[in-house]
């Protein structure tokens, strides 16, 4: 969800816009179910999780490589705290905001949180380049190996190396995500010793799958912000005609 008002890549952009569009079916698909009108396996089904793990994946390694185009386009800090304070900001809105609808449920640290804390500790890991591809690898397989009931605790969940994930409408904790994200820095640690190089793949994947998609990428915070609660309207609207 970051990228440079200067300097931008239509790849980037497009792959983010990609994700988004996914998000947005796959919550379509979990709102047809909260309103009784469908009945998809979500949360049951194997390709389901897959669906999802795939979303957030993208997202998480566009944000490492994101960070990787900041430093080099935009290297300031204090156009990093500006764009952080957003998230924060937003991630607090989303937590009100689910708080009003799901309150036995509500988002204490969803996708959001996750991204304020990652932005950070990625920003401040940069300097390891291409390591991080091997810091991030460590950090996934210890997230998905290691856990203790001692985090399981509220206060200590949002770590993750949970026994028994918190009853929550979105979760995505430091350990294993926090290693998508490094991955993310240490790919784009690689394709900067390449000064950013487009390969011909990359460029026929603009033209012909994401050369619609990067106007959305570009806009993705305020249409994960807002998706959500027009999907609840329209459908509750479309319900009370019904």
């Amino acid at each position: 969800m970051m990228g440079s008002s200067r300097v931008r890549f239509d790849e980037i952009d497009g792959l983010r816009g990609f994700a988004i569009a996914n998000m947005v079916a796959y919550h379509l698909c979990y709102d047809l179910n909260h309103f009784g009108w469908t009945n998809f396996p979500i949360g049951l089904s194997p390709m389901w999780k897959i669906w999802q793990v795939s979303i957030i994946s993208t997202f998480l390694l566009l944000i490492g490589i994101s960070l990787v185009l900041r430093d080099v386009f935009k290297p300031s800090w204090r156009d990093f705290w500006k764009r952080w304070l957003q998230i924060v900001a937003s991630a607090l809105a989303v937590s009100l905001g689910s708080y009003l609808v799901f309150p036995e449920s509500y988002i204490f640290f969803g996708i959001l949180h996750f991204i304020s804390v990652a932005l950070i500790l990625g920003r401040l890991l940069l300097r390891l380049g291409a390591y991080n591809l091997i810091l991030g690898f460590l950090v996934i397989v210890l997230g998905l190996n290691l856990s203790h009931p001692f985090f399981n605790r509220l206060a200590l969940s949002w770590v993750g190396l949970v026994t028994k994930e918190p009853f929550t409408q979105d979760f995505v904790p430091i350990f294993p995500w926090l290693g998508v994200v490094l991955i993310g820095c240490g790919l784009g640690s690689v394709w900067r010793s390449y000064d950013f190089k487009k390969s011909k793949w990359i460029e026929r994947l603009s033209q012909f799958i994401l050369r619609f998609l990067p106007y959305v990428g570009k806009h993705s915070l305020a249409i994960y912000l807002i998706h959500q609660p027009v999907l609840f309207a329209l459908l509750f609207a479309i319900g009370r005609k019904q």
